[in-house]
């Protein structure tokens, strides 16, 4: 079961399919490639990563790595509960759950 302060994050920060793998290659990696790359990487346009990426440094969830040019890491006050989030990724039942939320609210967007 999902409690509610990791809903709240999931409601805050991961609202599309994209977020979701930003959110997760960011956790993994520690820091984002260039847009472009990503784009290639997940299959989306560079014009959709800049957006994508745009909301979650704006929401908090990550901010720019002044070491690297165009890189990003996650927001350390957050990291915690990321790794909540990718933990629970893990469980069939949490991850059949967070994946109804994230594509109910994709839904409510066309």
């Amino acid at each position: 079961m999902i409690e509610e302060e990791l809903r709240e994050f999931i409601n805050r920060y991961i609202g599309s399919l994209l977020e979701w793998d930003l959110v997760l290659h960011i956790h993994s990696n520690g820091v984002t490639m260039k847009e472009k790359e990503l784009g290639e990487l997940f299959g989306y346009s560079e014009g959709e990563i800049k957006k994508a990426l745009g909301k979650l440094k704006s929401g908090g969830l990550i901010q720019t790595d002044s070491s690297m040019s165009n890189g990003s890491i996650l927001a350390p006050d957050l990291s915690d509960k990321v790794a909540t989030f990718v933990d629970l990724l893990d469980h069939r039942r949490e991850r059949m759950t967070i994946l109804a939320t994230v594509l109910q609210k994709e839904h409510t967007f066309f």
